[in-house]
C-alpha cells in the first residue's frame, strides 16, 4: 500500500498540471485584440510575461503566460520557434514519439520563413488526421491554413487543424 501512494504522490504533479494548463488556455478562448494591432489588456499582459513590447506578435507569449501560469518551467520567449521543445518530442514531422495530450504545444512551419511561425497549445485528437488545437493571435476558422491572418489573427481561438499541417508538438511539463 505504502508504494502505491507514493507512486501517486509522485504521479498528482503531472495530473495537476495537465489539468490547470487546460483550465487556463481554455479560459482564455474569446480573448481579443483591442484595436486589431496586438493590444488589449489581456494581450499586453501575455506580452508583458515574456518582457516583449504592445504590438508585437503575441502567439509564443500566449504559450509562456500559460505554461508559467501553472508553474511548468519553460524556455518560451515572445519568438515562435522558442515554443518548440526538442528535449520532450511528442509528434515531429509526422511521426508519432508518444500519445499528446492536452496541454502540449504545437508549433506551424513556414517554408517561406525557413523557421517555425507559429504555436499554440495541442487540446485533443478529432481523429487520426484532426486535431484541436487552442491558440492565440490567431483568427476564426474562417482563415486560410498558414495565411496571415491565421497565423497572425486577432485573438484567441479554439480551431481545427490537420495533423498534416502541425510540424511539432512538444511538452513542457
Amino acid at each position: 500500500m505504502a508504494k502505491v501512494s507514493i507512486v501517486i504522490f509522485l504521479l498528482f504533479p503531472l495530473f495537476l498540471n495537465s489539468s490547470c494548463i487546460q483550465d487556463s488556455y481554455k479560459k482564455q478562448i474569446g480573448v481579443k485584440e483591442l484595436t486589431g494591432h496586438n493590444d488589449g489588456v489581456e494581450v499586453e499582459m501575455y506580452l508583458k510575461s515574456v518582457n516583449t513590447p504592445k504590438g508585437s506578435s503575441w502567439c509564443a507569449a500566449f504559450v509562456h503566460w500559460n505554461l508559467s501560469k501553472c508553474n511548468i518551467p519553460n524556455k518560451v520567449t515572445a519568438w515562435s520557434p522558442t515554443a518548440h521543445n526538442p528535449n520532450n518530442i511528442v509528434y515531429f514531422k509526422s511521426n508519432y514519439k508518444k500519445e499528446p495530450k492536452a496541454g502540449d504545444v504545437f508549433t506551424l512551419y513556414s517554408a517561406k520563413q525557413k523557421r517555425i511561425h507559429h504555436t499554440g497549445f495541442f487540446d485533443k485528437k478529432i481523429n487520426n488526421s484532426i486535431i484541436q488545437t487552442v491558440e492565440g493571435n490567431t483568427s476564426g476558422a474562417g482563415a486560410i491554413t498558414g495565411s496571415s491572418q491565421d497565423v497572425n489573427g486577432d485573438g484567441v481561438y479554439c480551431k481545427k487543424r490537420s495533423l498534416h499541417s502541425i510540424y511539432s508538438i512538444t511538452r513542457w511539463e
